[in-house]
């Protein structure tokens, strides 16, 4: 089965992993890509997500485990804490 392009904001939110609000920060702020399909004249409508823009943005922000150390047995660490 074919990835989902477009996602309604619940479908976002519990399949990324992100609260309703941020992602809506996002939304706000040009981060991820989304559209607004109503009928004319009505006030409200569908918001769908781009699934690739989110994901992009996501992927875009990956950091290491340990950003300062070569891993997390360089901190004498596990990554279970």
């Amino acid at each position: 089965m074919e990835p989902l392009r477009w996602l309604r904001v619940e479908e976002a939110v519990r399949t990324r992993g992100i609260s309703r609000s941020l992602l809506y920060e996002f939304l706000r702020d040009g981060k991820i890509k989304s559209s607004l399909l109503r009928k004319k004249g009505n006030v409200r409508g569908i918001r769908l997500i781009s699934a690739e823009s989110l994901d992009a943005y996501i992927e875009a922000h990956v950091l290491p485990w340990y950003p300062e150390t070569k891993g997390p047995e360089a901190a004498g660490k596990t990554p279970d804490g």
